[in-house]
């Protein structure tokens, strides 16, 4: 069996400060940079549900059910500025705990599944550079 026959779409993103819940932002989104905008081929807003999945060094895999909302921001005005921002908002908690340079990897399974996996790769000095 190939990866592809499983899944359809993956993308990864290096988390900044402005995607960790109370330490960099005060929501719970993640900038929508060109590969999720890619990941989830649209031009439209998308919902749905989501398994989040979560891998860090001496600890369990632990997961959580939630939901995500991918869509711009800014569509009400983007006619008169001529700008776009797309989001990703996602409900849980998972990436509270998370650290700057942390990776999120999306997967969309053949079935359109969607699944989420954060690798807390910083706190075991990782850094994603060495990996991408």
């Amino acid at each position: 069996m190939n990866l592809s026959d499983v899944f359809s779409e993956v993308a990864v993103k290096e988390l900044a400060l402005v995607d960790i819940p109370r330490r960099g932002s005060n929501q719970h989104e993640i900038n929508g940079t060109a590969p999720l905008r890619d990941f989830f081929k649209t031009n439209e807003k998308i919902k749905g549900p989501i398994t989040w999945h979560y891998f860090a060094d001496d600890q369990e895999i632990t997961y959580e059910d939630g939901e995500f909302t991918f869509y711009d921001s800014r569509l009400k005005s983007a006619d008169i500025t001529g700008r776009t921002e797309w989001r990703g908002y996602y409900t849980g908690d998972f990436l509270s705990v998370a650290n700057p340079g942390d990776v999120l990897i999306l997967v969309k399974t053949r079935e359109t599944n969607y699944t989420g996996l954060y690798l807390s790769l910083v706190q075991i000095g990782f850094a994603p550079q060495q990996f991408y």
